[in-house]
């Protein structure tokens, strides 16, 4: 637990000193020791039952630790997420199509008195 903690919070800081290559290298280490976690819940789930027998106590102080571990694991999660976001190169802007000139049209003189008297007034 504490050495995959470790490497998601090392990629992190490679990710943010823009050492892009070292952390695409932890990140594929990370995966091992992952897969290794869940290999030994598996073995622990499936003999639980016998080694809180000879330890009592001992399955629940592993549920205790495995909790903590996830919720310190989504922290790390999320800050390695905005490190790689932060750290991704930006999508080349759309190309803009070329500005038309705008043509205003001179308006026409007003021609009925009624209007032209409005107009002025």
């Amino acid at each position: 637990m504490e050495a995959l903690l470790q490497m998601i919070e090392a990629e992190t800081m490679l990710l943010r000193k823009g050492h892009f290559v070292a952390a695409a290298e932890l990140e594929m280490r990370q995966g091992d020791y992952a897969r290794r976690y869940i290999d030994e819940l598996g073995r622990i789930g499936a003999i639980g039952d016998r080694l809180d027998h000879f330890a009592p106590g001992s399955v629940a102080r592993l549920r205790r630790l495995h909790e903590q571990f996830c919720a310190v694991l989504r922290i790390d999660m999320a800050a390695l997420a905005t490190a790689r976001a932060a750290s991704a190169p930006a999508p080349a802007p759309l190309p803009q199509p070329p500005a038309r000139p705008v043509i205003v049209a001179q308006a026409a003189p007003i021609r009925d008195p009624r209007l032209a008297r409005a107009a002025a007034g």
